[in-house]
């Protein structure tokens, strides 16, 4: 499991290679973990400890 501010920097790192489709995927999930990363509590759950990372 990973924060989502640290999954959000990965997928950024991984779009900068990546066609132009997948770049705007990546870039788009990036903003959504930047998104969620802000939401205190994510989810209501207080043992939350971030998010899957996708391989």
């Amino acid at each position: 499991m990973r924060n989502p501010k640290a999954l959000a920097a990965e997928l950024r790192l991984r779009a900068l290679d990546a066609e132009p489709q997948e770049r705007a995927e990546l870039l788009f999930l990036a903003a959504e973990y930047d998104r969620m990363a802000d939401v205190p509590a994510f989810g209501g759950r207080p043992d939350w400890l971030g998010v899957p990372l996708p391989k």
